[in-house]
């Protein structure tokens, strides 16, 4: 069983990587804008886009991805981790693209690299749309504090001012929003592990239970459990390196 979970959770850590890396990426900076620019375009574009991630369904969307961007536009490559043209070249340890990469297999990399950015951008979708909108609220708040309205005043440069003062003093919690979604998508990658034939341990998970295969199921929730923790953990560690006041 742990054999099986070495092998198959690699894959999934590192689809859930790309998509949270994404979400943090452009969903930071797109709850921002929204927030310096409330009630104007840029707003309602996040704020629609927000509400779109969250009730399309992934299988749908993966589908449509496959048929528009590997199909009729050939921007990606398709279904699974790797080409056929590169199976068993390279025994994955720690991912695919750190293992090439590692290994100096460049032609190998490209390639699962062009494999991971559909389906990590598709499950990034709910990412950006939960950080983006988490970080609007955030920022709306600390802008109508009385310090952003004294460096105003005082002549501070307005991009310092949103930038530096009042997303950094929104990092902190910021921190444990992209830990949650991070938890998350591990947990909830099977539809789209399911829709690009893709070796994680979502789907790896369903095919135990299908197999009735109690120990197999149980194992990997424990894994995803365990996960939850040692986000929450780190998290934590690193409140005492944002925040002074955590420190003292």
């Amino acid at each position: 069983m742990l054999a099986d979970i070495a092998r198959f959770f690699p894959a999934t850590v590192g689809l859930a990587t790309a998509a949270t890396l994404l979400g943090v990426l452009l969903g930071v900076p797109a709850g921002v804008l929204a927030a310096v620019h409330r009630d104007r375009w840029p707003d309602h574009l996040v704020r629609v886009l927000g509400l779109v991630g969250y009730p399309v369904p992934v299988f749908w969307l993966g589908l449509m991805g496959l048929v528009l961007f590997y199909t009729k536009l050939g921007w990606v490559e398709g279904p699974g981790r790797l080409g056929v043209a590169f199976e068993d070249l390279l025994e994955p340890t720690t991912g695919l693209l750190l293992d090439a990469a590692l290994a100096g297999e460049w032609e190998i990399f490209a390639n699962a690299l062009a494999h991971l950015i559909l389906p990590a951008s598709i499950l990034g979708c709910f990412s950006l749309a939960y950080i983006s909108r988490t970080t609007r609220s955030f920022m709306l708040a600390e802008l109508r504090l009385e310090y952003v309205t004294i460096a105003r005043v005082k002549g501070v440069p307005e991009w310092r001012v949103v930038w530096r003062h009042a997303l950094g003093s929104c990092l902190v919690p910021l921190v444990t929003v992209a830990a949650l979604s991070y938890g998350s998508l591990l947990e909830s990658a099977l539809l789209t592990e399911t829709v690009f034939a893709w070796p994680g341990l979502g789907r790896y998970i369903t095919e135990s239970l299908f197999d009735a295969d109690t120990n197999m199921v149980l194992g990997g929730t424990i894994v995803v459990g365990c996960v939850f923790i040692g986000l929450d953990l780190f998290s934590d560690l690193l409140y005492r390196l944002l925040d002074p006041e955590a420190r003292t």
